[in-house]
C-alpha cells in the first residue's frame, strides 16, 4: 500500500487547505510507483538544514535588499492592502508583501476591525 499526495496530517489540511491524498493498493501500480520514487531518491541530495530558519534568513536579507520591505519585528501585524489576511511581521508570507501594498496594524483587534483574518500559517 502506498499513500501519496500533498496532504499533511494536520488540522489545516483537513479543514481549510486544498489537499489531495491517493492510496494505491494495486500491487503492480504500487511497484511501479516505488521504483520511480527510488530512481529519484538515487539522484537526489541529502537536505542540509540551515542554521537559521526562514524568518531569520529573511530578516537579514530584508536589511540589505531594497526590493523587499524591511518589516520590523518588534510588534504589531502586517497585511497586504490587496489581501484579506494579516500576519506576524516575521511570517514568510509577510516577506512577499510589496512596500507599496504593506499595511501595518498596531494590534490584532485593529487588523480584524479592518476586515482582515489571521494567517493560517503564522497564527498571529
Amino acid at each position: 500500500t502506498i499513500i501519496t499526495g500533498s496532504f499533511n496530517f494536520t488540522k489545516a489540511a483537513e479543514e481549510s487547505n486544498a489537499e489531495n491524498l491517493l492510496v494505491i493498493r494495486d500491487k503492480g501500480l504500487a511497484d511501479k510507483y516505488a521504483a520511480n520514487w527510488q530512481a529519484h531518491a538515487e539522484h537526489s541530495e541529502v537536505y542540509q538544514a540551515r542554521e537559521k530558519g526562514y524568518s531569520e534568513t529573511h530578516q537579514s536579507a530584508a536589511k540589505t535588499t531594497e526590493s523587499k520591505p524591511a518589516v520590523p519585528v518588534e510588534g504589531g501585524f502586517v497585511a497586504s492592502a490587496k489581501s484579506q489576511v494579516f500576519h506576524r511581521p516575521d511570517c514568510k508570507s509577510a516577506a512577499k508583501i510589496s512596500a507599496k501594498n504593506l499595511v501595518r496594524y498596531a494590534n490584532r483587534d485593529e487588523a480584524t476591525k479592518a476586515g482582515k483574518r489571521p494567517c493560517a500559517e503564522c497564527r498571529p
